[in-house]
């Protein structure tokens, strides 16, 4: 101002500028500056390896990781802004793998798979360092002639546990070995060697030799066939009938046992019928393998005792072939009629039978009394009931004879 400078050394002073005024006399000026601060900032991150960042067209690495940058009016007031730069790198993720397995064995590292085919390689894990950054895995496998020989036998019957698993032999190992089985270390003086009282499953075989190195397999049992039986639900008859007993099996069997015998026609094959059962009953059937393995099954026959017995009010034997007796008629559940006999209104009888079969047109009543037609009016008869399970029930009533 008026030739004199003024900065942040030199903020303030007072300038006579002669003739300045407008009215030609000198004029007087007051300066007194103010400097806004310095706008200054630090970039201090750390980066993984081989990562870089670019800072006002600069690039920062590790080749160089620090510097000062000027940014021009970068600051909120316009004024230029200073960037102080300084990276930190993390050191690398490394990791190596390097393993000794048997011939016939693999890993699987990052979804890769490594084997005797495919022994080695460089594995990158993104972020699968604990900083986030990528980690590296060298992977370098060697393999041993070392296998196990081994076989299973199944367990005789589904759910048994009389498996064995026989350890034939050891490829490639060093005596003595030692065998870890089921959480057990079992020394193998001697092959072969066998492992009995297993059931179906999966197992693991660990084998460790002299020199301290170990195999593994796996020696599947599987459960054989399963002989399977289910003679279904309950099965209703009414007393007098027969059924079949149906049921379902599964498997190869080679023998049936039935029980109890009652009213079986058979008691050793495979669907007997059970012959009018004259009371409800259970019927337990044992089916057997060639191997001895068993299955069982029971079911339960349900005997309805209804008392179907029908007992006609009129007939007219008149010889058209239709309704000409008077009979009664009866379901399966009756075994016979016992004590027929028939009586007119005066008392007399005039037709009996000791003994008849139910549903007997050609045994029941003709309508005649000794030889001859009997009048047509209404007949009183009584007789007995005997029914297939020894029960017996009295029937009285009468009878209209029409002409």
């Amino acid at each position: 101002v008026n030739g004199t400078l003024y900065d942040a050394a030199n903020p303030t002073g007072t300038e006579v500028i002669a003739g300045g005024s407008w009215l030609g006399c000198d004029s007087v000026v007051q300066v007194q500056l103010g400097f806004y601060p310095e706008a200054v900032g630090t970039l201090d991150t750390t980066l993984c390896a081989g990562e870089a960042l670019v800072v006002n067209g600069t690039l920062y690495d590790e080749q160089h990781p620090q510097g000062t940058e000027l940014i021009a009016g970068g600051s909120w007031t316009g004024c230029d802004s200073t960037v102080q730069v300084s990276l930190s790198f993390h050191p690398p993720a490394l990791a190596q793998i390097t393993m000794l397995i048997p011939a016939d064995s693999s890993i699987v590292v990052n979804g890769t798979v490594y084997d005797a085919a495919n022994p080695s390689g460089t594995e990158v894990i993104e972020g699968g360092s604990w900083t986030g950054c990528d980690s590296t895995i060298v992977v370098s496998l060697s393999f041993l002639d070392f296998e196990i020989f081994a076989k299973a036998i199944s367990p005789t019957c589904a759910g048994q546990f009389d498996g064995t698993i026989v350890i034939d032999s050891v490829k490639g190992a060093k005596f003595p070995l030692t065998l870890e089985f089921m959480g057990a270390l079992i020394p193998l003086d001697g092959l072969p060697y066998a492992l009995p009282g297993l059931g179906a499953g999966t197992y693991e075989l660990a084998i460790t030799d002299a020199s301290g190195l170990t195999v593994t397999t796996t020696v599947a049992l599987p459960d054989p066939p399963e002989l399977y039986l289910d003679l279904g639900g309950t099965i209703e008859v009414f007393l007098g009938e027969s059924v079949k007993l149906q049921p379902t099996v599964t498997g190869t069997p080679a023998s049936w046992q039935w029980s109890p015998p009652d009213y079986l026609d058979c008691t050793d094959c495979p669907s007997p019928t059970a012959v009018m059962p004259l009371q409800t009953i259970t019927y337990t059937a044992v089916v057997a393998d060639t191997a001895g393995c068993t299955a069982t099954d029971s079911v339960l026959v349900l005997v309805k005792k209804q008392r179907a017995v029908y007992v006609p009010n009129v007939f007219s034997p008149d010889g058209d072939g239709f309704n000409d007796r008077f009979y009664v008629q009866a379901g399966p559940e009756v075994a016979r009629l016992r004590d027929f006999r028939i009586f007119d209104r005066w008392g007399n009888l005039v037709f009996q039978a000791a003994q008849m079969a139910p549903n007997d047109y050609g045994a029941g009543w003709d309508g005649t009394w000794k030889g001859q037609p009997a009048q047509q009016g209404v007949y009183v008869y009584t007789f007995v009931v005997e029914y297939l399970d020894g029960t017996t029930q009295r029937y009285r009533g009468d009878i209209t004879l029409v002409r």
